[in-house]
């Protein structure tokens, strides 16, 4: 079988998990043997007579590569015995994530953890390595720009590197500016969003792209004018 397919709660939801995934964490109800107790054969799944909600923190649990995450508005008390059943750890001086997702295995859901979470799958280690490059490239562009025998390749347009290196940048902030936007998009609480200090520091990293090229092209607006009156 390539997947868990279980059953839980009292209405009978559905979700599915892979094997490979809960494998990596043996010590975990879903991830051991002692499971198959739980198997129905009349349902062909796991069925598990347990709070619905609270699975939604077991399933962040797996998907993020074991960061455990508080469901929103569920009581600690519900949540820790739930945790116990599924045998997940939970700490009190680890740091507190907020779900508030409508539902879990959603495509929003997916996006956060992708984002987010660079354990919960090799696409998401594909994207933490590729932020980690584009930072180093966008520091070592920030530094040489500030070195007298660098700087003209950065500011006089005639330069034969101007033309690349301003290629190269706007293609990096664009890509940043996407990934921020994801991330404002897909967090599960907004509001919470702006009161962390890395998204502040994110925008502030491209806000001063955005300021130079609209000044360039009112610069360039200008001349365009008066070569225009001149004709």
């Amino acid at each position: 079988s390539s997947g868990i397919n279980a059953e839980y709660g009292y209405v009978g939801r559905n979700t599915f998990l892979n094997v490979a995934l809960v494998a990596k964490f043996p010590n975990t109800l879903l991830g051991s043997e002692a499971k198959e107790k739980y198997f129905r054969e009349d349902l062909n799944s796991y069925y598990f007579d347990r709070n619905r909600h609270a699975f939604d923190a077991v399933m962040g649990y797996y998907l993020s590569g074991g960061v455990f995450m508080y469901p929103a508005k569920l009581n600690r008390e519900v949540v820790h015995r739930e945790m116990m059943f599924y045998k997940i750890p939970v700490f009190v001086e680890q740091e507190v994530h907020v779900m508030e997702f409508p539902e879990s295995n959603t495509i929003r859901q997916k996006a956060y953890l992708l984002l987010n979470y660079p354990k919960s799958s090799v696409l998401a280690t594909i994207l933490s390595c590729l932020d980690c490059v584009l930072i180093f490239v966008a520091v070592t562009m920030l530094i040489m720009e500030t070195e007298p025998q660098f700087k003209r390749h950065f500011e006089n347009q005639l330069d034969p590197f101007y033309n690349h290196l301003f290629g190269l940048n706007s293609v990096i902030m664009v890509y940043f500016t996407v990934d921020y936007l994801l991330r404002l998009y897909t967090h599960p609480c907004r509001r919470e969003f702006f009161k962390m200090f890395l998204p502040w520091l994110d925008l502030l990293s491209v806000l001063p792209f955005y300021i130079e090229y609209n000044e360039n092209l009112q610069h360039r607006s200008i001349i365009t004018r008066r070569r225009c009156q001149q004709w």
